[in-house]
């Protein structure tokens, strides 16, 4: 587990007019194994978009969630799914999606 990243929680509030706020806070960095799974180009809105899939595994903790997000190296991965390896608490595997993000 050699790299850093950061997970984060999204936030979200309505101003004065009544429209979404959306904030992320970090929840934790910490290190962590990256594998590329896939990659594909869609178009959205009239633009190419590209998505990749990751697997990312960490050490263990609790309150991991889909709906988080990982940022690495300036990266934005949304989380999809958060794997405890049978229920033994000892790591953790998240398959993420970098692309179109939910902001």
């Amino acid at each position: 587990m050699s790299r850093q990243i950061t997970i984060q929680s999204r936030a979200s509030d309505k101003d004065s007019f009544g429209q979404e706020l959306v904030s992320w806070t970090n929840v934790c960095t910490t290190r962590a194994q990256i594998e590329q799974l896939s990659g594909s180009e869609t178009v959205a809105a009239g633009m190419q978009v590209g998505e990749t899939m990751h697997t990312i595994t960490i050490r263990w903790r609790p309150g991991l969630t889909q709906g988080m997000r990982v940022v690495y190296q300036g990266r934005v991965m949304d989380i999809l799914s958060v794997v405890d390896d049978f229920s033994r608490h000892r790591k953790l595997t998240m398959l993420c999606k970098e692309g179109m993000t939910r902001g």
